[in-house]
């Protein structure tokens, strides 16, 4: 596979709704320290897409690359991996010489999530095999860049899709039921959800931080929030919007 990669500016990357591809978010990482590089990508010959890439410096002359939720655009399963092995050649010529590897947090569907033998008796995905199988899988067929499963997930590596288009009864049907129990309870005890501003940050950073704590996941700094923030308004592309729910 001959890929191809041309840089050029943040407000040239394609419309997208993984905000995580955007000028919008790329903006949002160079307020905090990254920097945000976007490239076309052309794949033996045509137009395949473009790519956010963020970089920043890891000390001692070494800086790293990250691709978050991107490429877009894939390619058939089982040419993955020879794909992104290309696609990382490609742009560790246009990269800086110090940079010693590119992670990418991939937004396609497992190869694992239609596939029988890695579902229950109830067709429920019990999840991707061992790190090890999935490497093999994925270097299936790659010559030179060898591709490493990482030991931890930045961006969330599942989702679930809700349409929203649905009525507010429909919307409670889908829901388990201890969701709908607090939905409602919350409701007859007056809780009420606004949309607050830069002065509820404190607040917000508050629950944030108790939440990470309860949960064991990474808390991020109000710097992370305020440059989110800063970001929507300065760009236009992408608004982010801080609920607050209170009694």
């Amino acid at each position: 596979m001959n890929l191809i990669v041309r840089k050029k500016s943040l407000l040239e990357l394609m419309p997208t709704a993984l905000v995580w591809q955007t000028s919008f978010w790329g903006d949002m990482k160079s307020k905090l320290g990254w920097m945000a590089l976007a490239f076309d990508i052309e794949a033996d010959g045509n137009p395949a897409g473009d790519i956010l890439v963020l970089t920043r410096s890891a000390g001692s002359d070494i800086s790293v690359a990250y691709a978050p939720f991107g490429p877009e655009i894939l390619p058939e399963p089982d040419a993955r991996g020879p794909y992104l092995a290309a696609l990382s050649e490609a742009l560790q010529a246009q990269l800086d010489p110090s940079c010693v590897f590119i992670r990418y947090d991939l937004p396609w569907l497992s190869p694992y999530a239609e596939d029988a033998a890695f579902c229950d008796e109830n067709g429920l995905w019990l999840g991707p095999p061992e790190p090890r199988l999935r490497e093999l899988r994925m270097n299936w067929g790659v010559r030179s860049t060898g591709l490493r499963k990482a030991p931890s997930d930045v961006l969330p590596p599942d989702t679930m899709i809700v349409n929203l288009n649905r009525d507010d009864e429909e919307l409670m049907a889908s829901m388990k039921p201890k969701t709908r129990y607090n939905v409602r309870l919350s409701a007859r005890h007056g809780v009420q959800v606004r949309e607050g501003g830069p002065q509820d940050l404190g607040a917000w950073m508050d629950l944030h931080t108790a939440t990470a704590n309860r949960k064991k996941i990474k808390a991020y700094p109000e710097e992370h929030f305020s440059a989110l923030s800063d970001a929507g308004t300065a760009s236009g592309e992408a608004r982010p919007r801080l609920l607050l729910a209170e009694l």
